[in-house]
């Protein structure tokens, strides 16, 4: 059996401009052909993985449909064996996600990471 071809060079490093026109970067791919990046204004929407697969006990695989705010639970129940759980979860059909889904994220992390400002206690 042939060995897997293995990279014993670095990768190259490929310079990036940042162009007046606002959300556009640019750079000179390995071909010196000059490529423009058009990036989409703001933050770009997050979320949550809404999927996961897996396989059981009997070597069954599954892929299962994570709502948000569902992940860590699921993560649990997967290192923890507990399939029963596992199996309450309905099946990934491609659902894709939703503004909610990306709105319901941001405001948990938003209350993840808030920062408590002392500047609103009473002396």
């Amino acid at each position: 059996m042939d060995q897997p071809t293995q990279i014993t060079e670095p990768a190259k490093k490929i310079p990036i401009k940042y162009n007046a026109e606002p959300n556009t970067i640019s750079f000179r791919g390995e071909d010196g052909v000059e490529n423009a990046v058009n990036l989409p204004e703001g933050p770009l929407p997050t979320a949550a993985p809404n999927n996961m697969e897996y396989e059981d006990e009997n070597g069954v695989k599954h892929s299962i449909y994570l709502p948000q705010g569902t992940m860590h639970a699921a993560w649990d129940h997967l290192e923890n064996k507990r399939w029963d759980e596992l199996a309450k979860f309905a099946p990934y059909t491609n659902q894709g996600y939703t503004v909610d889904d990306f709105k319901k994220y941001r405001e948990h992390q938003e209350k993840k990471y808030q920062v408590w400002d002392s500047s609103n206690v009473d002396a």
